[in-house]
């Protein structure tokens, strides 16, 4: 995302792990295909080159990244329907209209999901950050069977939980 945008490749070129990978550099859209169990799952990512992105990186997405035979999941720090964000905006219909599956999305810190027939979700940050970001905090796990079929679970870890609440006082 826009913070991470120096520093995130650094430490994973400095110290590569197995099972991470940084997808996107340099304005490109990237596919990293996960076998498991015999299914495939391909992951789509873009990722800032810069600390703000006033494009849409959804319309540099060509639909011969992926193989529609498998599942596919867009990875994308975005900013949905704020088309004067500095954070690369997109809009709704944009990731509606795109060739993948499911978009998990980043830049949001509150967990939130869009209705409609493609899963859209801002994943949220797995800690609560500020009073503003009210609600549980984790991670979405997704399992995927062998139809494509998703199951989302939310696994809600932050150790704190901000809430806004009315409390009468009036008797003290």
């Amino acid at each position: 995302g826009n913070p991470d945008f120096v520093v995130l490749p650094q430490v994973l070129w400095n110290h590569p792990f197995a099972n991470v990978h940084f997808l996107g550099s340099n304005w490109h859209w990237e596919v990293s295909q996960c076998e498991c169990r015999g299914e495939i799952i391909q992951f789509i990512g873009w990722s800032f080159p810069t600390e703000y992105v006033m494009t849409n990186p959804v319309s540099t997405l060509a639909g011969g990244h992926t193989n529609p035979n498998y599942l596919r999941i867009g990875l994308l720090h975005t900013d949905v329907d704020r088309p004067e964000s500095r954070y690369a905006p997109v809009s709704l219909l944009d990731l509606q209209n795109a060739n993948l599956d499911i978009w998990i999305l980043g830049h949001i810190h509150k967990p939130s999901e869009y209705a409609g027939s493609k899963i859209i979700r801002y994943s949220g940050s797995p800690q609560a950050l500020s009073a503003k970001e009210t609600g549980s905090h984790g991670v979405l796990l997704l399992t995927v069977d062998s139809s494509r079929t998703v199951d989302i679970k939310e696994i809600i870890f932050s150790n704190c939980r901000f809430e806004r609440m009315n409390v009468d006082i009036s008797s003290v």
